[in-house]
């Protein structure tokens, strides 16, 4: 009966652990997105996301790009560490090949940039896509810039870094009438013609780097001038998200710093788990010994 017990403990504590360890099956270190944006209200992003994946049960990443009115993404490609990617067109979730692939998925108010994870081991994406007319009139005096930078989108990353600058001139801030970003998480200083923009801390789940920035409406004189766009809303304009459903104060709650724990010290956080539920059952043995 002894034996019995002690293969249900040891059980219990395997798919623990294993259940753990299908949760760190990747990585996000480090994000890097850099913006440039055009005198014609486009902007050309680039990011880098440094991960490392242990297993391949996942095949795919994606990067949610909200969208407004006529603008589009354009020129999407992907690279690992030097390794172009063949860009496929619109991207097949049920693919069964996406590795050195990438393509993009139309949504209803956005798009969904997509590429294939590839083989277990240290990989470096560099995604590159230009956002046409994302500069938009708003008034008669004023062009907004107003994009959410990086959104997790259940990966967490130790570190997230953001740039905005401008393609044809040195960015000042004489061109800027209104500053905004994500307070939460986020130190934001302007440096050498740039806005620098760094967290403070690993995201949570719904923690987001984003910025609004208003101009005068003469700044980008290559834009095509569609009048004044009536699909701002006042939570945009005061907010640094295309929308206000993830809007929250970023706190590090007590799971959060389990698991900054855990990815620093896995195997000293796996083993301590494990003897807490041996010891755990110690304990209910006991008291069912008391009480029979």
């Amino acid at each position: 009966m002894k034996g019995h017990s002690y293969r249900h403990v040891l059980a219990l504590g395997l798919m623990v652990l294993g259940a753990l360890a299908a949760s760190a099956e990747i990585a996000l270190n480090r994000v890097t997105v850099d913006v440039v944006l055009h005198a014609d209200g486009s902007a050309h992003f680039t990011e880098v996301w440094d991960v490392d994946v242990d297993q391949t049960k996942h095949t795919e990443f994606y990067q949610t790009r909200p969208t407004r009115s006529i603008a589009t993404v354009k020129d999407f490609s992907v690279s690992d560490q030097g390794r172009e990617f063949a860009n496929v067109g619109e991207w097949d979730s049920e693919a069964s090949h996406k590795e050195g692939r990438c393509g993009i998925i139309p949504l209803k108010g956005g798009y969904q940039l997509c590429w294939g994870i590839g083989q277990p081991g240290h990989h470096s994406y560099k995604l590159s896509y230009t956002i046409t007319n994302i500069i938009r009139p708003y008034g008669t005096d004023c062009v907004i810039f107003n994009s959410v930078l990086f959104q997790g989108e259940g990966l967490r990353p130790h570190s997230v870094s953001a740039t905005i600058s401008r393609a044809d001139s040195v960015l000042t801030e004489d061109d800027v009438k209104v500053f905004d970003h994500s307070e939460d998480n986020t130190e934001a200083s302007f440096e050498h013609g740039k806005f620098m923009l760094n967290t403070e801390h690993p995201m949570a789940d719904d923690d987001y780097l984003g910025v609004h920035i208003e101009f005068a409406n003469n700044t980008f004189g290559e834009m095509e001038l569609f009048g004044t766009s009536s699909d701002i809303s006042a939570e945009e304009l005061t907010s640094p998200m295309m929308s206000d459903t993830n809007v929250g104060k970023y706190e590090e709650s007590t799971w959060d710093k389990v698991w900054d724990f855990y990815n620093e010290w896995p195997l000293l956080t796996l083993f301590g788990i494990l003897g807490g539920i041996i010891g755990l059952f110690y304990v209910v043995r006991k008291i069912a010994i008391a009480l029979a």
